[in-house]
This record gives structure tokens, C-alpha cells and sequence, in this order.
């Protein structure tokens, strides 16, 4: 391919999907960081945890912008912090709840336990991959662009799996065995349920007139420590949040590749484009043009993969306690220590935090199921 057309067909192929990454990271910024500023002057109110999520963790911070693109620098660090602690956060005021809805689970816990943590640590070793290597640059990483929106898909798909099989036999919607039935039976069964008391940005429905389970989308919470008697900052929030989701759901339609589906959720887009970047043209990142697309894809992916994760591990503390977790964690920390140490790198940092957080008379065994 000569380089007329590889540029060509990079505008017309990759650029949307840059675009629609850039998106995402304006989107993080929106959902997580707006107004935090006002607030970030409160305790944090994960208890036995401030240790680990410090007031200058929770404070704003803001991607940097140039060439109109938005990524993260050494603040993706902080920005994933932020996710966790909102993710824990909601976990812990939601508790209950969460633990009754994994107890009334198809069998018996011990039945449900291998295919859930399975295929959680397989999405431990996707992000992983994802990640490293971890001290090289953005560059070095994005000479596989391709397979780094696979192994993005991959960890996203396996933690949905884990987060299923710990509830249902059947993890497909009608015994169908396509990921569509799986992200069918997931919209339906759980995020349905559950909502923002384990669901967090962009792990939400579109609101968009053009997606028929608009009308299934569920409020965004606010993200960081804020008094009770403000009443109107969940109303602004959410706000914030469903406009990011728009402009989420606007910037994938201008990918050709993109824009013939209907994505009810964020899950369902990032299937369509890991196929995307699966099947077409090979060669399209062959020239990944700019310093800023290149930060701006890395960042994103990275970012998406890191909040899925946290999502399924707080899913499968609460249905199987947290000293299940714990010991599969360990088994899986002394084959790192035995194989590849990096591999343990960013599981390790939200352990640390898991267990702060999560005391097990809370989060035990007789806790969390039969």
C-alpha cells in the first residue's frame, strides 16, 4: 500500500476510532472530575481505606489537551483511583443488596465458583498484556494497536463472564453461544438489577433516542465524597454523565464500521469494535499518525479495561466473600512471583485497596451466599 493511501485509509478507517477514544477520555473527565473540586475538601468515607486514597487522590485532576485531543499523562494513575473509589464506594452503601442478588444464584456457590474466578483471572492476564510493557512509552505499545483493542475487548468480556457465572448456569441469553447472547442476558439480568449500585461510566446504556433500552438507562451517582444535604449534585452529575455518553455514542457513528448497529450499552459497543479492529483491513495502524493519537488510544483503552475489572472484582467479593477472593488472589500472586512478576502489577494495587476497604465481617463467607 503506498503511503497516499495508507493515509487514506487510515483517515477514513482509524481516525473515527481515534476520535471515539478521545471521546472516551473526555468523557472520564466529565463523569468523574466536573465540580469534584467543589467537594474534594471532604473525608473520604470508604472506612480503614483513607491510607490508600488520599485527599490528593481524590482531588481533581484534568487530562491534558492538545492538538484537540484529550489523554491522561501521569494522571491515569489518579483518574483509575478515582473510578475505584466510586466503584467501592457504591459497593459498600449498596451491600446488601448486592450480596441477596448473587446468594439467589442457579446452584450451589462451590458450582458457580471455578468458571467465575476462571475468567476473572483471565482478564487479570488480558489486562496485563494490555498494559505492558508497563515502563516503555505509548508508542511502544501502539505498534499492536490492533490487538491492544483486542485485549481492551477481552478483559471487558471475561469480566463480564466472571460476573455472570457467578450467578447463572447459563450464562447466554436462550443457550445461544455468541457474545451478543451473553451481553443480552447481562443487560437484562444484571445490569437491569443492579444499576449504579454496581455499574459505573461508561459501563452504561446510551441515551439516545436511536437505542431502544433508552428507556432502561439508569442516573449516574456522584463520584467522589459529598455531604448528604446537597441535594441538587446528583441531578448535575448525572447530567454530566449522560451527556458524556452521548457524545460517546456520537463519535462512534462517525466510524462506517461503527455506526450500522444499535449499541444499547457501552458493553455492546466495544464488542462491535473489537470485531472492527479483528477483521478489517489489516494494515491500518501501520502509521499511527501523531503523538496525540497515539496517547489518546493507549489511555482509553487502557482506562476502559481498568474500570471493568474493578467492576467484576467488587462483584465477585460480595458473592463469594472476600476471603475466596483473597486465596484465589494468592495462588495467582505466587505463579506471578514464580513466572512473570509484571503481570501482578496493577491487580495488586487494587487488592491493596480491596483490603482496606472490604472488612470481612461485612464481606465474609456466610455473607455472601449459599
Amino acid at each position: 500500500m503506498d503511503k497516499i493511501q495508507d493515509w487514506k485509509v487510515y483517515q477514513d478507517e482509524a481516525k473515527p476510532v481515534v476520535e471515539l477514544m478521545k471521546s472516551i477520555n473526555a468523557g472520564y473527565n466529565k463523569a468523574y472530575e466536573y465540580d469534584r473540586d467543589k467537594f474534594d475538601k471532604h473525608e473520604p468515607h470508604i472506612e480503614g481505606s483513607c491510607h490508600r486514597l488520599t485527599e490528593s487522590h481524590l482531588s481533581r485532576i484534568s487530562p491534558i489537551e492538545k492538538g484537540g485531543h484529550q489523554y491522561w499523562g501521569d494522571n491515569l494513575d489518579i483518574i483509575q483511583k478515582h473510578v475505584l473509589y466510586h466503584i467501592i464506594s457504591q459497593v459498600k452503601n449498596n451491600r446488601s443488596d448486592i450480596q441477596e442478588f448473587f446468594r439467589n444464584r442457579e446452584s450451589n456457590k462451590d458450582e458457580h465458583f471455578n468458571p467465575a474466578f476462571r475468567n476473572l483471572t483471565n482478564a487479570w492476564r488480558d489486562e496485563f498484556a494490555l498494559n505492558y510493557p508497563f515502563r516503555e512509552s505509548e508508542k511502544e505499545r501502539t505498534q499492536t494497536a490492533e490487538w491492544r483493542i483486542i485485549q481492551m475487548y477481552y478483559s471487558v468480556y471475561k469480566s463480564v463472564s466472571a460476573i455472570m457465572h457467578s450467578k447463572f448456569e447459563d450464562i447466554r441469553k436462550g443457550g445461544k453461544g455468541t457474545h451478543n447472547s451473553v451481553f443480552a442476558k447481562h443487560r437484562t439480568e444484571c445490569m437491569d438489577k443492579l444499576q449504579s449500585k454496581l455499574y459505573v461510566f461508561p459501563f452504561m446504556y446510551f441515551p439516545v433516542d436511536s437505542n431502544p433500552g433508552s428507556e432502561s438507562a439508569f442516573s449516574w451517582e456522584v463520584p467522589y465524597p459529598i455531604k448528604d444535604e446537597i441535594h441538587n449534585q446528583k441531578q448535575k452529575q448525572n447530567k454530566y454523565a449522560q451527556n458524556a455518553l452521548k457524545d460517546i455514542y456520537q463519535a462512534s457513528q462517525e466510524s462506517e464500521y461503527l455506526q450500522k448497529n444499535t449499541f444499547f450499552t457501552f458493553y455492546d459497543l466495544l464488542k462491535r469494535l473489537r470485531e472492527w479492529a479483528q477483521y478489517q483491513q489489516g494494515g491500518i495502524f501501520n502509521r499511527l499518525y501523531g503523538k496525540t493519537h497515539i496517547k489518546a488510544l493507549d489511555h482509553a483503552l487502557r482506562l476502559i479495561s481498568y474500570t471493568a475489572l474493578a467492576i467484576a472484582e467488587v462483584a465477585l467479593i460480595c458473592a463469594f466473600g472476600f476471603n475466596n477472593f483473597n486465596k484465589v488472589y494468592d495462588e495467582f500472586r505466587k505463579s506471578c512471583r514464580e513466572g512473570e512478576s509484571y503481570s501482578l502489577r496493577l491487580i495488586s494495587e487494587r487488592f491493596k485497596i480491596y483490603s482496606a476497604a472490604f472488612h470481612p465481617s461485612e464481606f465474609n463467607l456466610s455473607n455472601s451466599g449459599r
